[in-house]
This record gives C-alpha cells, sequence and structure tokens, in this order.
C-alpha cells in the first residue's frame, strides 16, 4: 500500500483540502496517509490568492469554504488535541470536524475551550433527542466509568486550559512534528512526502496527492459550502 506523510496546518485553506484527499484516499484503501499537525504562523493576508488558488486545484466533490473565516485562528490547541487524539484512536475523526468548524462553519478555535468542545462531541456524544422526547423529566444518562482519567479524556481534558497537550506523549508528538517540518527545504503547508520519499509543498503538495489518487483510481463528482444564512432578526 502507498503511504504519503502530510504535514498540515488547520488554519491553511490548502491543507484543508488536502484533508479531504486524504479521507478519500484512507476511505478506498488506496493510501495510508499519516497526518501530522504542524502551526505555520502568522503568514501574509493573502485570501483572494489562495482562494483562486484552491479553486483552480480542487477535485469534483472536493468542498471549498464561502468565504473567508472571520478570523485566522491560532491552532495550538487544535494541534495538541490532534496530537492526543491518536492515543485515543480518533485523530481522523477530530482532523475533519477541526477543518469542517474552521472552514465551514467558519469559527475561531484558538480558545482551548473551543477546542475540547470539539473532541468531546467526538468522545462523549450528547444523547439523541428522542430520549428527551420520550422522557424530558428524567436527567441525561450518566457515564458510569471508574476511570478518572478515561472520564477526563472523554470531557475533552486532551487539551490543558492553556493550549497544550495534556499528556508528555502528546507533547513529544507536537515537538517531533514541528521540528521535522522545520527541517524541510521549505516551510510551506501542506507538505507532501509521497511514497517515493520525494518533498512536495504547497500545490505540489496537492498535485501529488491527486497524482496518488489517480494512480489508485481513488478520484472521486465539486461541492461548494454553502453560505450561512443569516438570522432574521
Amino acid at each position: 500500500m502507498n503511504v504519503a506523510v502530510v504535514y498540515g496546518d488547520f488554519d491553511c485553506l490548502l491543507c484543508y483540502l488536502a484533508s479531504q484527499r486524504a479521507d478519500q484516499l484512507a476511505g478506498t484503501g488506496a493510501a495510508r496517509i499519516e497526518w501530522r499537525a504542524v502551526e505555520r504562523g502568522a503568514v501574509p493576508a493573502r485570501w483572494e490568492q489562495e482562494t483562486a488558488q484552491a479553486e483552480a486545484l480542487a477535485l469534483p466533490g472536493e468542498r471549498l469554504p464561502a468565504g473567508s473565516p472571520p478570523a485566522l485562528s491560532s491552532t495550538a490547541a487544535a494541534v495538541a488535541a490532534y496530537a492526543e487524539a491518536i492515543t485515543d484512536g480518533i485523530q481522523d475523526e477530530l482532523r475533519r470536524r477541526l477543518f469542517d468548524a474552521i472552514w465551514a462553519r467558519r469559527q475561531n478555535l484558538s480558545s482551548a475551550y473551543d477546542v475540547r468542545r470539539v473532541v468531546t462531541a467526538i468522545t462523549w456524544p450528547a444523547p439523541p433527542v428522542y430520549f428527551h422526547l420520550a422522557s424530558p423529566d428524567l436527567p441525561v444518562p450518566l457515564l458510569h466509568d471508574p476511570d478518572p482519567v478515561r472520564i477526563v479524556r472523554r470531557s475533552g481534558g486532551t487539551v490543558t486550559p492553556y493550549g497544550g497537550p495534556l499528556t508528555s506523549i502528546g507533547y513529544r508528538r507536537c515537538r517531533d512534528w514541528q521540528e521535522q517540518w522545520l527541517a524541510l527545504p521549505r516551510q510551506v503547508t501542506p507538505a507532501v512526502i509521497g511514497p517515493d520519499g520525494a518533498v512536495h509543498v504547497g500545490a505540489d503538495g496537492l498535485r501529488c496527492l491527486a497524482a496518488i489518487m489517480a494512480a489508485t483510481r481513488a478520484l472521486p463528482g465539486r461541492e461548494r459550502v454553502p453560505q450561512p444564512v443569516a438570522a432574521l432578526g
């Protein structure tokens, strides 16, 4: 099986497309993608340039945001949560939800508490609405788990209030990914290391993933995220 490594920032529009391609490859069993979350730091305002580039590179069926996010997030907490999610085996679902929150829902995820809510939606989802309809006067079901560590993690506590990872393992992952990305010839996201070991960054990284999809017949049909409807006053 083809194996590729992707270094991506949750605030990067091209990485949003790269994440969708990673899901397509993994979903079809065509390749295994190892996603490593990094922080590219502050970049010059170039929304129009990135949008034009993303529109030119998007494949059929890939989602593009309807507009720029109201503010770019500081992704330290998101990176920490993703690093910890590997321990819990939910990294792919969390990656999808973090990108969706920033680019489709246009949320600012700079706060550790906002990121925690994304984690909890996966690890401890709210009970279905029919439970409240059938028994509106009863409390919600309790989590019967004697392990306080698991309770903390399922409650989104994998991210500290300061936006760092909870464990030393998560910390080392964050540190190692960032150092590996900084050691590449160019510090651009997404950075894709293909199955042949060659490094492709930015638009070339997306083309590398598209080439793997074409070679493995994993090419999908272009969908745009609808513009949010303003609430009526």
